[in-house]
């Protein structure tokens, strides 16, 4: 199962000089759109500063590359959960 997070567009400060999307911004996008998810499930920043929460973490990210993204191109985010460790569930 997948969830939509966000859309946007590939700004012009996110590209090297080749006009692709620079990977540090690929995850600059997802980590934007953690947060999004944490607020669709109500445990967003509002509720952790207020309720003295600790924060969530991903342990792994994986970025794959099936086509280049070039300044203005539409991006799409969504989540897909591999997989949970217990301890967190």
């Amino acid at each position: 199962m997948s969830i939509y997070l966000k859309t946007g567009k590939v700004l012009p400060e996110w590209t090297d000089y080749n006009g692709h999307m620079n990977l540090a911004f690929y995850i600059h996008l997802f980590d934007s759109s953690w947060e999004v998810l944490l607020e669709k499930f109500n445990i967003g920043e509002n509720i952790t500063l207020s309720n003295d929460l600790g924060d969530l973490n991903i342990k792994a990210c994986i970025v794959e590359y099936i086509e280049s993204l070039d300044v203005n191109n539409k991006v799409e985010v969504t989540n897909k959960t591999i997989s949970l460790y217990n301890k967190f569930v």
